[in-house]
């Protein structure tokens, strides 16, 4: 909740959830103290298990989303970003907490090493998948449907992987043009994207390689029993492969 408190103020994102989000309501100052609260409070929590080890995974993924952030931020309009630099981030700023989310609950129930690791690398690909997801989203979703802002990476001049994907497909004269734009820090406006008769296919490359990452985070999920936790994991990569469906329509 933090981090997407702290998402909007960046974002300048004015709904979440079809609600106002707390920099709208309230003004910056107020949310940045707000997001700073819930992570304090998040590390509080932690202390409940008594667990110095448990403390110390939930302060690591805290501070790779700030890490992930401050990178995302620092390389916008930034055109020697590659798509390892984007993984990089987004692993970060969105996979480090979804692994977080799977390992710590295995080091609580004292399974082996090798469990906690392959539950760990499930949440990872999972979150990794979920941002790409969400950056497509900010591209081809409606915000009545999705009930937040949209269009603030394009705004923000963020190279998320669909645009990553359209820069390396477009041809000379467009691949100049959207250059030409990112280089003098100008919004990249959905209609210049749509334009672009690859821009389709950049998306869809995009949500391929999501679809691809939840695949494998099931295989990790090899390392459990059949049981009926075992089969919720799975549940939810196929939950975000229908969210994924959704955006190819």
């Amino acid at each position: 909740m933090s981090t997407l408190v702290h998402d909007d103020i960046i974002d300048g994102a004015d709904t979440r959830r079809q609600v106002p989000t707390a920099n709208a309501k309230w003004g910056n100052g107020m949310a940045v103290l707000l997001g700073d609260a819930l992570f304090s409070h998040s590390l509080l929590l932690a202390t409940n298990f008594n667990s110095i080890e448990i403390c110390r995974k939930v302060g690591q993924a805290s501070r790779e989303v700030c890490e992930g952030e401050v990178m995302q931020t620092q390389r916008r309009f930034d055109l020697t970003l590659t798509k390892e630099d984007y993984f990089h981030i987004i692993e970060l700023k969105t996979g480090a907490l979804f692994a977080a989310a799977t390992s710590i609950p295995a080091a609580l129930s004292e399974v082996s090493q090798e469990t906690e690791d392959k539950l760990y690398d499930y949440g990872m690909k999972l979150g990794t998948a979920y941002q790409i997801y969400d950056d497509c989203l900010d591209l081809v979703g409606s915000e009545e449907q999705v009930g937040k802002t949209l269009r603030t990476d394009l705004e923000k001049g963020k190279l998320t992987l669909p645009l990553l994907n359209l820069l390396q497909k477009a041809n000379k004269s467009q691949r100049e043009q959207l250059n030409k734009r990112i280089i003098e820090q100008e919004p990249l406006d959905l209609p210049v994207l749509v334009g672009i008769a690859e821009y389709e296919g950049a998306v869809a490359s995009a949500l391929d390689t999501a679809s691809l990452l939840l695949a494998d985070a099931r295989e990790c999920l090899d390392v459990l029993s059949d049981s009926e936790w075992r089969n919720g994991l799975e549940e939810v990569t196929y939950y975000l492969e229908g969210l994924l469906n959704k955006c190819r329509r």
